[in-house]
């Protein structure tokens, strides 16, 4: 499928994961389906088509998602903690949501405003400023809570016990953070953290076929693996990937 990928604004860089743009004619069906897997990030989204922004909040599982063509599609996927910072939204009220950013947002009309008109490597650009210019005050979390976030998504997987005694908080207070800046607690996102790092492994061809990518993601063995791939996506992982 044609994204792209763009540069991210100074601004931005510490909390944003990527900027993309997507691009597609009507060249046969009315519409592409593509399967979206959970990676822990928020989007905001604009259609140039309709225009609308909308949030995309962080995924639980994999879904289907029907693009209807043609498309002209900008968006900036955050990074796992990211988009609180900026948007200061509720982020628990969009896990698994798509949400109109005008339902939460008074300034979503201005956002628009500046991005109505333009093709899409301007208005990814555009997109970016506007939500740069438009930091919600006050929205910094603790920085100890980043940390934990970096490492609970991290090359490894730490046990929420072992992370939240070594940070000083309670188990308790850790979940409820971490949902609150995230969307979902720390061990679902451990969990997708450790899935993407399985899929990486794939796209490079790991030796020991998909054992030996089990192990290095940091799976107990490779039923351990099989089960939660399934259970995040509904697919076995050779439907998703096959290393060399």
């Amino acid at each position: 499928m044609p994204f792209l990928k763009h540069p991210v604004v100074s601004p931005l860089r510490p909390l944003v994961g990527s900027v993309w743009t997507f691009t597609a004619d009507r060249g046969g069906p009315a519409v592409s389906r593509q399967l979206i897997l959970p990676d822990g990030c928020v989007e905001v989204i604009v259609d140039l088509r309709r225009p609308h922004v909308f949030l995309v909040g962080t995924m639980t599982v994999a879904r289907e998602v029907e693009v209807e063509l043609p498309a002209r599609l900008a968006g900036i996927r955050f990074r796992p903690g990211g988009a609180f910072s900026v948007l200061g939204v509720p982020l628990p009220e969009l896990t698994d949501r798509e949400v109109a950013l005008g339902e939460l947002r008074r300034d979503a009309e201005e956002i628009l405003g500046a991005i109505q008109g333009l093709s899409v490597e301007p208005a990814a650009l555009a997109l970016q400023k506007e939500i740069a210019a438009r930091k919600m005050p006050g929205s910094t979390p603790d920085p100890r809570l980043m940390v934990a976030i970096g490492e609970l998504t991290g090359a490894t997987t730490p046990r929420v016990d072992d992370l939240s005694d070594r940070l000083g908080f309670s188990r308790q207070y850790l979940a409820r953070r971490c949902k609150h800046l995230v969307g979902i607690g720390p061990k679902r996102l451990a969990r997708i953290a450790r899935f993407r790092r399985l899929l990486k492994l794939a796209d490079a061809g790991p030796s020991g076929g998909w054992a030996g990518a089990a192990h290095t993601a940091g799976y107990y063995d490779q039923a351990h693996m099989i089960r939660e791939v399934k259970e995040l996506t509904g697919r076995t992982p050779g439907q998703l990937r096959r290393p060399a």
